[in-house]
């Protein structure tokens, strides 16, 4: 939804966050509307919803805020003058939250991989001994993929994934809520510090040790190069404060692949959505699936050896 002065002037209204100055429209989002609210009391994000599930997304806010008073870094939700989290504006909903100074990271050296592999591994050990945990299947689909990539390759990939995903024992995975999509783009940083983890959308109950493969597929996984040496400092720091067992390092390898093929999907559900961003989101299937490709040149036995 977008909005203008005089709206974000009745919104304010019913806040307790000082009065209207500015605010700029975020272009780059895709499926809601989000602004930088700029107000006498500081900087704020507010962004519309549009096809959530009500009841999921209110567990999501409940989600953060915990994860907010147990003082790890996520933005802070910011309620109304009646204590409301979801707020109803022109028949569109709409949440508020602190805005987090800092930028998306562009690379990873040793120092933000500790401090990121630190803020995952307090989370996880939080989450573990909390209200969050409960036990849920992850339902891993098969996926179809459209023109750009060799069919033949990726579905070869795929399908030899689904089998090899079917002999994990998953009874020996630790499961928790988790982010579900913690990559560059849902991170703030400054200084080599992580700021804060934002964008809990696709949060749900999965298994802990899936988390730490979406990182590594999104981070360092590349089409000429696997970052063993950050992979393995990235693990070490986390299980500083979450070990894994033997099951759960087995089954890295094929998660990170999991992932891999669920980015290459990501831009070809966008790319008929969304035309004006066609050529980017081209480009983008291509880099996923040389990504996908260099990582099939390793097997789960080659992948364990580079971790030792």
């Amino acid at each position: 939804m977008r909005i203008k002065k005089k709206d974000f002037i009745e919104v304010l209204d019913g806040y307790n966050i000082g009065r209207y100055k500015s605010h700029k429209y975020l272009e780059d989002t895709l499926e809601n509307d989000v602004y930088i609210l700029f107000t006498t009391q500081g900087k704020f994000i507010l962004k519309f919803l549009s096809n959530i599930d009500l009841k999921d997304f209110k567990e999501q806010l409940g989600f953060i805020d915990f994860l907010y008073n147990k003082k790890l870094p996520v933005v802070k939700n910011i309620k109304n003058k009646v204590g409301s989290e979801i707020v109803e504006y022109s028949k569109s909903k709409f949440i508020i939250q602190k805005f987090v100074e800092g930028v998306h990271p562009k690379g990873f050296n040793n120092s933000l991989i500790k401090d990121i592999s630190k803020a995952i591994g307090k989370m996880h050990k939080v989450l573990l001994s909390s209200e969050f945990t409960k036990s849920k299947k992850h339902k891993y689909k098969k996926r179809t993929f459209g023109d750009g990539v060799d069919k033949k390759i990726i579905n070869n990939i795929q399908n030899k994934l689904l089998k090899n995903l079917d002999k994990i024992n998953f009874k020996d995975l630790k499961v928790a809520r988790i982010h579900g999509d913690l990559s560059e783009v849902n991170m703030i940083v400054g200084k080599n510090k992580l700021n804060a983890f934002i964008d809990f959308d696709d949060s749900d109950y999965d298994y802990l040790v899936y988390e730490l493969a979406i990182f590594i597929a999104h981070s360092f996984i590349r089409s000429d190069i696997i970052y063993w040496d950050k992979i393995k400092l990235f693990l070490d720091g986390y299980q500083k404060y979450v070990k894994l067992n033997d099951e759960e390092m087995r089954s890295i390898y094929y998660l990170i692949k999991y992932r891999l093929l669920g980015i290459l999907y990501w831009y070809f559900k966008y790319i008929n959505k969304y035309p004006k961003r066609r050529q980017r989101l081209n480009k983008g299937i291509e880099r996923s699936y040389n990504r996908i490709i260099n990582f099939e040149k390793i097997n789960n036995e080659g992948f364990m050896e580079e971790l030792r």
